[in-house]
């Protein structure tokens, strides 16, 4: 990638389980297990901000094959400089725990997430402790209000409110703008 420019690359496609699901006998998760290059990844984003910061949209448990693919097209920097949660759904969010010391051992990554969502974290045991330890740093933001999400990485994002199954937290569809173009993401 040319520095100076931002990059965005789509890390995954499928609901929060992936595909196959577990437990799903279809023929779409019969064929995925017999042919894994059928097999996709849950939903999820990687931008590279135009200073060489990476970011991530949502946390799903597949992240190390969602790294790999970033990797392969030359994604270096790991862990991300940020990750951001449009909901608290499972594969947006469980896959937080793999940036704590029993597999990563990250430090000082920053989460943006709604003040709803922020609550979730701080009142979820194990999400507390990784605050607690300095592992991720929630970082809330208000709806509609655009926000960097490292200083200089050449985009903003912009957290706009979406209907959906609100059971844990409120859901945000994200507006990512760069200098030239934009993109919604609504998973």
């Amino acid at each position: 990638m040319e520095r100076g420019s931002v990059e965005v690359t789509l890390l995954g496609i499928t609901q929060d389980g992936g595909l196959p699901q577990v437990g799903c006998l279809k023929d779409c998760c019969k064929e995925a297990r017999l042919s894994p290059e059928l097999s996709k990844m849950p939903v999820s984003l990687g931008i590279q901000g135009a200073d060489g910061s990476s970011h991530m949209i949502e946390a799903s448990r597949m992240m190390a094959g969602q790294f790999d693919l970033w990797n392969s097209i030359g994604i270096r920097e790991w862990p991300p400089s940020s990750v951001s949660l449009t909901h608290a759904h499972l594969g947006h969010t469980d896959g937080l725990g793999l940036f704590g010391r029993e597999v990563m051992g990250s430090s000082g990554v920053i989460l943006h997430c709604s003040p709803s969502m922020g609550n979730l974290l701080n009142s979820t045991p194990s999400w507390s402790a990784m605050i607690d330890q300095g592992v991720i740093i929630p970082k809330l933001w208000s709806s509609m209000e655009p926000f960097e999400p490292t200083t200089s990485c050449g985009f903003t994002i912009t957290a706009v409110p979406v209907p959906h199954r609100s059971e844990l937290s409120d859901n945000h569809a994200l507006i990512i703008r760069g200098k030239k173009k934009s993109l919604l993401f609504m998973p």
